[in-house]
């Protein structure tokens, strides 16, 4: 979390004109910054809504599912990029990155909690009666968010984004593939011409301009398939286990999740703690590849340490 706070506290050193590409990382920051400040808070006992433990990991994928439609636009339409993707929507989108998360996961939190209200109130009916006719009492789940229905609706918040985020970078690298041979083949007969315009020999300015920036986009992609890549190895276990294992409706449920829980307790504090460690990691690494990867974060990286020195 404090890596990722002296990333954000870098904007300050920042000088040249922010992209959009680097304003949504910033905001990505942020929310990973969000994120572990959550975890952290659950890992050392204090005690908080579910609702709210629950939305790190969405804004973190919104992000993420934002910076792979961006460059997908990029590098799909890059002489419409700047028209498309102007200042004022740039600020309308990263807000709603915010927003639209907390809105979606406390929606999928009030319906199931009173989804949960009225069967507690239907099963409070049904043990009076029990109690009537000295039949058995039923028994009602205290947690309205232990149950599988739930927890995969939960989940499915982060592996269909990863399914559209797949299909985005798949379909970029097929594009810039072709780029790429159709370059590397007019450079090797020596023409000069491609659609109209100069590009061996003479080239023209538009086609530098657009090489550059095609190489500028592989950067970033190349950044955001890192971060992507840690996020995936450090929440799918997680969320694999809180899809898996609940009180009702999920393979491992009631008194067979207590039984392996008795039966193999090692095995669980095992299989938990490399739960816990990935996540660890993956706040970790996402701080070092911002501070690696983007050229604008890494140039004013110095004055930070400047400062931390002073002090």
């Amino acid at each position: 979390m404090i890596l990722n706070v002296i990333v954000i506290v870098s904007i300050y050193w920042i000088r040249t004109p922010m992209t959009p590409i680097l304003k949504m990382s910033l905001s990505l920051a942020a929310a990973d910054a969000c994120s572990s400040m959550l975890y952290a808070a659950n890992l050392f006992g204090l005690d908080l809504m579910e609702m709210v433990k629950l939305m790190g990991i969405v804004v973190t994928v919104a992000h993420l599912l934002a910076l792979s439609l961006n460059h997908y636009l990029g590098i799909l339409k890059p002489l419409h990029y700047n028209s498309i993707v102007t200042k004022r929507k740039l600020t309308i989108v990263i807000c709603m990155l915010w927003i639209c998360p907390v809105i979606i996961v406390g929606t999928l939190c009030g319906v199931e909690m009173n989804s949960h209200t009225f069967q507690s109130e239907n099963n409070t009916e049904l043990i009076y009666m029990d109690f009537e006719n000295n039949t058995n009492k039923l028994n009602v789940s205290e947690d309205p968010f232990n149950n599988f229905r739930f927890r995969i609706s939960y989940a499915s918040l982060f592996f269909i984004p990863m399914v559209f985020m797949a299909f985005f970078y798949t379909h970029i690298l097929i594009i810039v593939r072709k780029q790429q041979k159709v370059w590397k083949h007019l450079s090797r007969i020596g023409s000069t011409k491609w659609k109209g315009r100069s590009v061996n020999g003479c080239p023209s300015n538009r086609v530098i301009r657009e090489q550059k920036q095609l190489e500028g986009n592989l950067r970033a992609i190349c950044t955001t398939l890192l971060i992507m890549g840690s996020c995936f190895i450090g929440w799918m276990p997680a969320l694999l286990l809180y899809s898996l294992m609940c009180e009702k409706g999920c393979f491992w449920q009631g008194d067979s999740l207590c039984e392996l829980n008795r039966k193999h307790i090692k095995g669980i504090m095992t299989i938990r703690f490399i739960e816990n460690l990935l996540i660890i990691m993956k706040m970790l690494a996402n701080a070092v590849i911002y501070s690696i990867r983007m050229k604008e974060i890494k140039t004013y990286d110095n004055p930070i340490e400047k400062m931390e020195l002073k002090y």
